[in-house]
């Protein structure tokens, strides 16, 4: 009997497991069943074809742009119109995908086969559900795969432009978590017109709101979107800097280049500056005027350009071992200058960064006909700073590559010293220079105004490797051109190095005044900090909380740094979205600027006296966490208004 009772109990266990077999490859083979109807739909094949295509054509045109750092502007300017077009036809793609998932399907009667073969409603639901994540996750990944292939030529360095291109790729498979339940609850309650209409005019809304946001910035706002920039720039420049000193300070071979107390408690670097002035037959030099120099000469001097193209060189243009000797004046007619000075005929010389800078360049110079230790050339014929072009007709422009060099000096018993300043410039370099590369070769020629406002006080003409203009009718300039113009990584390496050494030990601030107001809002260095702030705060404030501009910002913004980004996303009036990132005390920088320094004390770097306090930005990660929570109660509406009409 106990036999029979344990066979009986045998079965009913085998037939439960049966039937929960049965109902687990039901559910599997409706999922395949709705996936395969899905997929040979003509419709959803359609729009699906016509996202990718038009992906593929955005793509390829800014691979073109994007791949050459002289046109990256053009190419995120690309980007931000793709993003309408791309956008557009996805959230068409999607509309179609769900009105056949959930609307047909209702109409057709086939959920209420679903319910009276035993699946529960909320099954069903999901079942939907994950058969429209698969197939538009599935088109989402493809064009991923597509883009990386047109992008190969940049796409892994994961550099600024590489961040921004995965971004852009990652933005459509985030946004279907985002906007699935919110096309299925339009879907769900609407007619099949209805719904086809009111998703796809939501997307408009979306697309749109993006641009408006950003035009009425450009168009209302071009004051304070201008301060922003400047602001950007500043962010940009104390990150770099702030890195400098932090890696070198304790380095005993380097950190001599931030102690700059001269004779007399005078600053160092005042006193040999001033003293070439005066050799120069130039008007003193005034420390204050360090970051924004205005060179001024004596009256009838008809060497004065050369003079001023050649202090810029010199001090801005990675240059620091250029000689002044053509154009050094009364030196026997002033012993104490001449004594002072010993011969220098450097404008940085008797300064320790210029020891620096000079071993390395000597370094190079002694082995450049060497036979079996020759300095890497890896560009010869260039003729053009940041960016490599070897001649003006020349369509390819790219960064430098300053490794092979660096590899080489690290080796070189005059510069392994230095080997933690050559590392350094050359990971900085690698991380900054694509946002440097952005200032082009503008020129100021008015010396009234500030000469140099951009990154590092150098806003000259980078496409000149030597300054034409100046007369150098010696031995020695002449081998310094020939050095610079076969090894362009070296004047690349100085200027990197003497920007960050002078931004350590400087700061000084600009804004524009309100060109319709007649009062000067930024009088003072504290005026001017307090309106960093402002801008800084209102306009993370502006990018957390205007719902009209997250999608915008999302499709760029997903990875890399904020800093960086907003520099680089402010030369595009479509997706320009302000400061993303940015500092909680910009008033305590007005205690280090340069302008109170009127009696040229020495100087020190500026993060011995303040700490600067990031603040917390506008995170694309918490933006999308946020949809995602919201997303959640939207899907939760979405199965009660589903669960509620397939029961009419």
């Amino acid at each position: 009997m106990n036999n029979i009772e344990i066979n009986q109990n045998e079965s009913k266990i085998n037939l439960n497991a049966e039937i929960k077999l049965q109902k687990k490859n039901g559910i599997r083979i409706l999922y395949l069943i709705n996936l395969k109807r899905i997929i040979s739909n003509k419709g959803i094949i359609a729009t699906s074809l016509v996202f990718l295509i038009i992906a593929l054509i955005f793509n390829i045109i800014c691979s073109s742009f994007l791949k050459r750092n002289d046109t990256v502007e053009i190419g995120i300017i690309v980007l931000s119109i793709g993003f309408f077009f791309e956008l557009f036809t996805f959230v068409i793609f999607l509309t179609i995908a769900s009105v056949d998932l959930i609307k047909k399907q209702m109409l057709d009667g086939i959920q209420h086969i679903e319910t009276r073969s035993g699946i529960p409603m909320w099954k069903s639901f999901l079942l939907r559900y994950l058969v429209f994540l698969t197939i538009t996750e599935g088109i989402a990944f493809l064009n991923l795969f597509i883009s990386v292939i047109v992008n190969s030529a940049f796409i892994w360095k994961f550099n600024l432009i590489s961040t921004i291109t995965w971004s852009k790729l990652f933005f459509y498979i985030l946004f279907i978590l985002i906007w699935t339940p919110i096309v299925f609850l339009v879907t769900t309650i609407c007619s099949i017109s209805g719904s086809v209409i009111l998703n796809i005019f939501l997307g408009i809304i979306i697309i749109m709101s993006s641009f408006f946001s950003s035009m009425v910035s450009s168009l209302f706002s071009p004051d304070e979107m201008q301060n922003s920039i400047y602001v950007m720039k500043k962010n940009l420049k104390l990150d770099i800097t702030n890195s400098f000193y932090n890696s070198l300070k304790n380095d005993q071979n380097i950190n001599e280049i931030f102690n700059d107390v001269g004779v007399n408690e005078k600053s160092l670097i005042f006193n040999k500056l001033n003293d070439k002035f005066i050799a120069l037959n130039l008007t003193n030099f005034n420390l204050s005027e360090l970051s924004y120099l205005s060179v001024k000469s004596n009256l009838n001097d008809t060497n004065f350009q050369s003079k001023k193209t050649l202090i810029k060189y010199s001090l801005y243009g990675g240059m620091p071992n250029i000689s002044l000797n053509p154009y050094i004046e009364y030196l026997e007619e002033n012993t104490n200058l001449a004594a002072r000075m010993e011969n220098e005929t450097f404008l940085l010389e008797g300064i320790p960064i210029f020891n620096i800078l000079n071993d390395i360049y000597n370094t190079v110079n002694a082995n450049m006909k060497s036979d079996n230790n020759k300095p890497p050339v890896n560009k010869p014929g260039y003729i053009g700073g940041v960016i490599i072009q070897k001649n003006q007709y020349e369509s390819k422009a790219t960064l430098h590559d300053l490794k092979p060099i660096i590899e080489w000096l690290t080796e070189q018993e005059t510069t392994s010293k230095y080997s933690l300043l050559l590392d350094w410039v050359l990971k900085a370099y690698n991380t900054y220079a694509d946002s440097l590369s952005l200032e082009g070769t503008k020129y100021s020629s008015s010396d009234e105004e500030s000469i140099f406002p951009i990154f590092f006080a150098e806003n000259f003409d980078w496409k000149k490797t030597f300054p034409e203009e100046i007369n150098i009718e010696n031995d020695y300039n002449n081998q310094l051109s020939k050095v610079y113009k076969r090894y362009p990584e070296l004047l690349i390496l100085n200027w990197f190095t003497t920007q960050s050494w002078l931004n350590t030990m400087t700061s000084m601030a600009s804004l524009k005044k309100i060109s319709w107001s007649q009062e000067n809002n930024y009088a003072n260095e504290e005026e001017t900090y307090r309106n960093y702030q402002i801008l800084a705060n209102n306009s993370i404030l502006k990018n957390n909380i205007n719902i009209f501009q997250y999608f915008g910002t999302l499709y760029l913004n997903l990875f890399g740094s904020g800093f960086k980004r907003d520099y680089l996303l402010s030369n595009s009036p479509i997706m320009y979205s302000g400061l993303t990132s940015g500092y909680k005390n910009y008033l305590d920088l007005a205690k280090v600027d340069l302008r109170k320094n009127q009696n040229n004390n020495p100087l020190t770097p500026i993060f011995n006296e303040i700490s600067l306090k990031r603040k917390f930005g506008s995170s694309p990660w918490l933006a999308y966490l946020s949809y995602f929570i919201f997303s959640i109660i939207l899907i939760w509406l979405a199965y009660l208004a589903y669960k509620r009409k397939s029961r009419i």
